[in-house]
């Protein structure tokens, strides 16, 4: 089992989704200028608007089948110590 990660920052362009309720992607770019540049080639359509966003994304990639039943253990862990306050850790020995 590996873990794939990706951390980049870059510019977004984003247009209004017609009802006014979010924003639709349109393109990333690496510098804000690009991503100015391209906006305005809509400037007599919908706004569109420029914003700086950080893409952190992780995948884990299996090797075996078996790997499924661990992380999904591994989960299910991770999710039962989260409901457990740093005391009650402490006094099961588990930090």
């Amino acid at each position: 089992m590996k873990t794939h990660s990706v951390n980049f920052t870059a510019w977004e362009v984003l247009q209004p989704d017609g009802a006014g309720i979010t924003d639709e992607h349109l393109a990333y770019f690496s510098t804000s200028a690009e991503a100015e540049k391209y906006k305005e080639q809509f400037k007599d359509q919908w706004p569109r608007r420029v914003r700086k966003v950080t893409i952190n994304k992780s995948w884990i990639v299996c090797d075996y089948v078996e790997e499924i039943d661990q992380l999904k253990l591994e989960n299910k862990r991770a999710k039962a110590l989260s409901k457990l306050t740093e005391d009650e850790r402490k006094l099961l020995g588990l930090e």
